[in-house]
């Protein structure tokens, strides 16, 4: 409660906290300026059960998914993911592929309600990128609500990574112009847009 974790760098997932197999909940905390040479920016969860309640994804960059969050379903037998996002801000977060403040793949369920997620950035889902799986047919499913998604941008930048985008050999050009300014969906992936409120 209350505490930092901020300006760290991993070599791989999870700039800041990276957390598999396991269960995290944390409120009114700060994660901030921290950077994943692949996924995660701020944080990467493969586990069960996340909460965040109060606290705020900040500024975060990754070279791969996930500015912000990234969670991936741990697919080992386990419980599929259920992640509870309410009344945090995931703000200014970039990702170099996908999901500059969100990303979340395979299974699972994130419920976001009374937060916000503004001024994030990356190619496609500047706010938010859910992607299912083709061979199983199955995706993740994301409940929103009493929120706000707002000035966020899918569109390839030079400035998002060291990832070399011009090879010709990872991306495609047409891949590039990005889509999905708020939200991209993929694969069997859903989200549920909750505007009682």
């Amino acid at each position: 409660t209350d505490g930092q974790v901020s300006e760290n760098t991993s070599g791989k997932h999870g700039g800041g906290i990276y957390a598999a197999s396991a269960n995290l909940s944390f409120s009114k905390g700060i994660i901030q300026k921290n950077h994943s040479t692949q996924s995660g920016g701020g944080i990467y969860f493969s586990g069960t059960n996340f909460t965040l309640a109060g606290g705020q994804i900040l500024d975060n960059t990754a070279d791969f998914y996930g500015g912000g969050l990234c969670f991936v379903d741990p697919a080992d037998g386990t419980p599929s993911l259920k992640a509870v996002v309410s009344k945090g801000d995931v703000i200014g977060n970039v990702a170099a592929r996908c999901g500059g403040a969100i990303f979340m793949q395979f299974e699972g369920t994130l419920d976001f309600s009374g937060g916000n997620i503004v001024g994030n950035k990356a190619v496609d889902g500047g706010g938010v990128c859910l992607q299912g799986s083709l061979d199983t047919q199955k995706g993740p499913v994301m409940t929103f609500g009493n929120g706000i998604i707002r000035n966020n941008l899918a569109k390839y930048d030079s400035s998002y990574s060291d990832v070399n985008f011009t090879t010709g050999n990872q991306y495609t050009i047409g891949w590039l112009n990005g889509v999905g300014g708020a939200v991209y969906l993929e694969n069997y992936a859903s989200m549920k847009f909750d505007l009682s409120d």
